[in-house]
């Protein structure tokens, strides 16, 4: 199987969310993070959050223009790519592809195992997978 990036992290270290981040001057960025306040985060974009920015970067596809191997889109926050790589978590989620009873399994156990390898360094997790 192979796998696609559709979007980049919203990371300090990624120069352009770094120099769109300076050009909005709400926040001074300091090594790996972003000082707000008297806290440090390591996100670029968060919802809810007044200063930090909350436009999300779109990435579009069509499904007539995937390749034969596309056959699963997994979306899932940094609490699960801080901690599984991509080609890991499309193998597990297409474990369960040929299993139609347990599909609905993808994403709790994509999300589970990334808590457990974080563990005391646990992060929000969520994911939605998506057979196509």
């Amino acid at each position: 199987y192979s796998f696609e990036w559709l979007t980049e992290d919203h990371l300090p270290n990624n120069e352009a969310e770094r120099e769109r981040v300076e050009k909005e001057g709400r926040v001074e960025i300091t090594g790996r993070g972003m000082k707000i306040n008297d806290h440090s985060v390591c996100v670029t974009r968060s919802l809810g959050h007044a200063l930090i920015s909350c436009v999300p970067q779109f990435a579009t596809r069509s499904l007539r223009d995937l390749e034969p191997g596309h056959t699963v889109l997994i979306v899932a926050s940094d609490g699960v790519w801080d901690h599984i790589a991509a080609d890991d978590a499309a193998g597990d989620a297409l474990g369960h592809r040929n299993k139609p009873a347990m599909r609905a399994d993808a994403a709790r156990d994509l999300v589970n195992e990334a808590l457990d390898l974080a563990g005391a360094d646990s992060d929000n997790a969520c994911a939605v997978v998506v057979f196509l």
